[in-house]
């Protein structure tokens, strides 16, 4: 039954399904804040960006608030 429902849920959307990763606005905010070197809170960060994978975090919140909750932890 799950996956008939996917099947009708890609039909509606036209087989386009996109996700907007939060890299790039990551690495923006990294600009922002004047890091010069990847120091251990910016590889701590990546990684729980790396680890919000493993949830539906990226289809429900947009990747600006990702990466900014990935900062703020």
């Amino acid at each position: 039954e799950i996956i008939e429902c996917e099947y009708y849920l890609m039909e509606e959307l036209h087989y386009q399904l996109v996700v907007y990763h939060p890299y790039r606005s990551f690495k923006k905010f990294i600009e922002d804040l004047k890091c010069t070197e990847y120091s251990s809170f910016v590889q701590t960060a990546w990684n729980i960006i790396n680890d919000s994978y493993f949830s539906n975090l990226s289809l429900a919140y947009p990747p600006y608030m990702i990466a900014l909750a990935a900062l703020y932890m």
